[in-house]
C-alpha cells in the first residue's frame, strides 16, 4: 500500500509532465495526497486513482481532481460511495458515483465547468499589460454563462441526438443528480441567484437578477412564443429524469482550488420530480456533512 509521500511524489511528477509549475502547487500537494490515499485505502477507487496518474492532458487531470475532492467530502465523513456505476441498463456509459443512505440511492454525475478561453485570454493580456485586470459583469455576459451551464448539464444526461445516457428513469427511492463545479464561472462570482436562473429561469429570481433565461425546469407559460416552446421541448428529458443540480464552488481564497479542496454546495431540486419531504430528506442528509454555499449577503 502506497504512503502519502509516495502518492505526493507521483502527483508532482504528473503535474510536471502536464506543464504545471511545481512551486505553484507544492503547498497543497500533500493535502491532495492525503485525500487520495484515503480513497485508495478504501479499495473502492482504484479506477479513479489509475485515471489520475494516466491523465494525458491538463483538463483531464483537473476533472479527475474534482472527482477526488467530491468523493473525499463524502468518504471522510463516513459516507461510502461506489465509483463508475452502470445505472442505465441499456446505456453505454456509467455515472460517476452512487451513494446509498437511509433507503435511498443517489446517482451523481460530475461536470467541471472551466472558465471560457476568451475570458482567460482577456485576463492574461490585462495582467501582462497592467499587472491587474477587470471584467464587466453585465446581463448578456451572465446570461451566456448561465445558458452554458444549462447546456453542459444537458450533455450529462442526453447525447447530441437527444437520446438518454447515464441516468436511469426515475424510480421511488432513487435520485439522479448532476454535480456542476462552477468555481470558475463568472470569475468565481456566481451566486445562488444564478443557480436558480439555470434551473427555473427569470420567474425564480428578483427582478434585478432577471437575465432573459428560460430554466431547465421552468413551467411553460400559456402564451409562450415558439422559441420558448423549443427550449421547453429541448429540456423535456432533463425535466423528467434529473432530480436536481448540485452546484459546487470553492472559496476564492484558495490559490489552487483543484488541489486545496474545501468546497461549498448548493442543491437546487427539480420540484416536478421531487416531493417536499424528499427534498427535505436530501437537504438534511447532504447538509449534515457537506459545507453549505453562502453568498456574501449570507444567502444559502
Amino acid at each position: 500500500m502506497e504512503s502519502e509521500q509516495e502518492i505526493a511524489d507521483k502527483v508532482r511528477e504528473i503535474l510536471k509532465r502536464l506543464g504545471g509549475k511545481e512551486c505553484r502547487f507544492d503547498e497543497s500537494i500533500s493535502i491532495f495526497a492525503e485525500r487520495l490515499k484515503l480513497l485508495s485505502d478504501s479499495g473502492r477507487y482504484g479506477g479513479l486513482r489509475k485515471r489520475i496518474f494516466a491523465a494525458n492532458d491538463w483538463n483531464g487531470f483537473r476533472s479527475y481532481a474534482f472527482e477526488v475532492g467530491f468523493a473525499y467530502d463524502f468518504e471522510s465523513n463516513g459516507r461510502e460511495m461506489a465509483y463508475e456505476v452502470r445505472a442505465l441498463s441499456e446505456g453505454r456509459s456509467s455515472v460517476d458515483f452512487r451513494y446509498q443512505s437511509d433507503k435511498k440511492t443517489v446517482h451523481f454525475e460530475l461536470r467541471l465547468i472551466a472558465q471560457k478561453k476568451e475570458i482567460s485570454d482577456s485576463i492574461r493580456s490585462q495582467l501582462d499589460a497592467t499587472g491587474s485586470y477587470a471584467i464587466l459583469r453585465n446581463g448578456e455576459g451572465e446570461k451566456g454563462e448561465v445558458v452554458r451551464i444549462q447546456n453542459l448539464a444537458l450533455s450529462k444526461c442526453m447525447d447530441e441526438d437527444g437520446q438518454p445516457i447515464k441516468f436511469p428513469p426515475p424510480k421511488i427511492g432513487e435520485y439522479n443528480v448532476i454535480v456542476c463545479n462552477v468555481s470558475e464561472t463568472l470569475l468565481g462570482c456566481i451566486d445562488t441567484q444564478d443557480c436558480l436562473l439555470a434551473m427555473y429561469g427569470d420567474p425564480a429570481v428578483p427582478r434585478e437578477c432577471e437575465r432573459g433565461v428560460f430554466g431547465l425546469c421552468q413551467e411553460l407559460p400559456d402564451s409562450a412564443p415558439g422559441q420558448i416552446r423549443e427550449y421547453y421541448d429541448k429540456f423535456k428529458h432533463f425535466r423528467e429524469t434529473i432530480h436536481g443540480l448540485l452546484f459546487v464552488r470553492k472559496p476564492r481564497q484558495f490559490i489552487e482550488p483543484l488541489l486545496e479542496w474545501e468546497s461549498e454546495y448548493n442543491f437546487v431540486p427539480n420540484c416536478t420530480l421531487m416531493r417536499e419531504n424528499e427534498i427535505a430528506d436530501i437537504d438534511r442528509d447532504l447538509g449534515s456533512f457537506l459545507k453549505p454555499w453562502r453568498d456574501p449577503n449570507g444567502e444559502t
